[in-house]
């Protein structure tokens, strides 16, 4: 896979988006991110105990049209954007991010990228 510093940061500002989401949900119990590897792929994985996502929006949860009205646990409100480019950020680079949720025990987000091969500086 090639890569280069503004794909990578694209790649971190996705993560940095769920992180966020994950922070802002979550009121009380845990966040837990995962880094492991699974054949030539690196996974990232970001777990938590918030409220989970209703059912109902699963299948909506990368649209741009959707905008999710959850209670969030901080302050600072979203545009609601934040999956939806998230996802396209993914995509534009051969990679991909999954989720799986149930209400009332949180919602885990997954990230699944080629593993880089080489420098930033070729």
């Amino acid at each position: 896979m090639w890569w280069s510093m503004p794909i990578f940061k694209k790649t971190v500002e996705a993560m940095r988006n769920v992180v966020e989401n994950a922070v802002r949900f979550t009121a009380q119990g845990a966040i837990t991110i995962t880094i492991k590897k699974e054949g030539d792929f690196g996974i990232t994985e970001v777990a938590d105990t918030g409220p989970g996502i209703d059912a109902s929006v699963l299948s909506k949860l990368f649209s741009k049209e959707l905008v999710l009205s959850g209670r969030p646990a901080g302050k600072g409100e979203g545009t609601g954007l934040g999956l939806y480019i998230a996802k396209s950020f993914m995509q534009l680079q051969q990679s991909d991010i999954s989720f799986r949720s149930k209400p009332g025990t949180g919602s885990t987000f997954v990230f699944k990228l080629p593993l880089f091969q080489g420098s930033f500086n070729e």
